[in-house]
């Protein structure tokens, strides 16, 4: 299945886009997701591994399923003072 993901702040700055495609399995969870960001763009490991992701508006977590329908958004760490 093909996903569309959006990219917010550190992620989206990174990558150049606000939104990207990934191929993934059937049967796919937010830790397959995050899997397969994270061989994409090795240099946004830890990012991606710190971030929280949302299905439908609504956080998800890593055994949290994907399908073709759901709009998912990548919601990196925050931090400031």
């Amino acid at each position: 299945m093909k996903i569309s993901l959006r990219l917010f702040a550190a992620a989206r700055d990174s990558i150049g886009e606000a939104k990207i495609g990934v191929d993934l399995q059937d049967g796919a969870t937010i830790a397959t997701l995050r899997t397969a960001l994270q061989t994409e763009y090795p240099e946004l490991n830890s990012l991606f591994a710190l971030a929280m992701f949302a299905i439908n508006e609504d956080y998800a977590n890593n055994d949290t399923p994907l399908s073709n329908d759901d709009v998912i958004a990548c919601i990196p760490p925050v931090s400031g003072g």
